[in-house]
């Protein structure tokens, strides 16, 4: 698996370290112990029995990541068959109900956001972006004379909790937004006040300077939406 893991160098930052975190903490310490072509399909659905407690989404993505290095070794001839056979347990069933706020809960909640952060709030709601995205957003990224916002960068958090900056997941997520005028309007006033000077100097930023943590903004978007109500 380590081996089959240092030779992918089509993988991005994100998906490394996923694969390294599923390696160590769910796949390795069931199965490490044994020959790969000694693992039988029995263990397999006994491992991922066991592994379900820890959630379904965690029980399938450590599914899909042994199965494709499974399929590997069939390549390299090191076993004849793989023994992931389990149906669908690559596929996690997660039921969450998802609630698309009206427009005056936007308002609403905006209301409530200290300053520096109304317009992410804004930008977030009306173009679109994801959280790391927005997040990534420099003065560069903005023209204030078309209202236009170019997405080309992303930031995320690695499991040791670095935040780092890449490119996004695919080629379709580069892309340009164009903003109503009011949040376009609302993102140039963002700017004047709290943003520093030059192309490269970030849109939404810490308190203490480099990027804010999708998990800090959240904290503040749930403040906010609980002092609205």
């Amino acid at each position: 698996a380590p081996l089959w893991l240092s030779n992918r160098d089509d993988l991005k930052a994100t998906t490394r370290d996923l694969y390294q975190s599923q390696l160590r903490l769910h796949i390795l310490p069931a199965l490490g112990q044994f020959r790969i072509a000694a693992i039988t399909p029995a263990q397999i659905s006994k491992w991922n029995a066991e592994l379900k407690p820890n959630g379904p989404t965690v029980a399938a993505q450590s599914y899909r990541l042994l199965r494709t290095i499974f399929n590997h070794a069939i390549r390299e001839e090191l076993v004849t068959s793989n023994p992931c056979t389990l149906r669908n347990a690559g596929s996690p069933k997660v039921k969450r109900e998802e609630v698309m706020p009206e427009v005056w809960e936007i308002e609403k909640i905006t209301e409530h956001t200290p300053d520096q952060y109304k317009a992410l709030v804004s930008v977030l709601a009306w173009g679109g972006l994801r959280i790391g995205e927005a997040l990534a957003l420099s003065r560069g990224s903005f023209n204030s004379k078309t209202g236009v916002i170019h997405v080309g960068a992303r930031i995320y958090r690695l499991s040791q909790g670095r935040i780092d900056l890449d490119t996004p997941k695919t080629e379709r997520g580069i892309r340009d937004i164009v903003l109503p005028d009011s949040v376009s309007e609302q993102l140039i006033d963002h700017i004047q006040h709290f943003v520093k000077p030059g192309s490269d100097s970030l849109i939404f930023e810490a308190n203490k300077g480099g990027y804010l943590s999708s998990s800090t903004f959240r904290e503040i978007f749930i403040a906010a939406r609980e002092r609205a109500g």
